[in-house]
């Protein structure tokens, strides 16, 4: 699976080449901190864009896209 930013690997779903919290360190991967807050945004954004599926559909989000955030959040690697 590969979404903006993260692709899935052997270990499960990263999120590669961002500035985690400590903005002192320039491009990390696979940041715990941001790959936890991912876990936890995707599937509020994935409950958001049910619950107003024509607002998700202008935003180019479709139901294929939900369940690959809800396949991340099952797989993301957080150690």
């Amino acid at each position: 699976m590969v979404l903006a930013g993260g692709t899935t690997t052997h270990c499960g779903f990263r999120i590669d080449g961002i500035t985690g919290p400590d903005e002192y360190s320039a491009v990390a991967d696979n940041n715990v901190y941001t790959n936890l807050m991912a876990q936890h945004n995707l599937p509020c954004a994935a409950d958001a864009a049910k619950r107003h599926p024509d607002r998700a559909r202008l935003l180019g989000i479709d139901a294929e896209k939900i369940a690959a955030w809800r396949a991340a959040v099952r797989s993301m690697a957080t150690c």
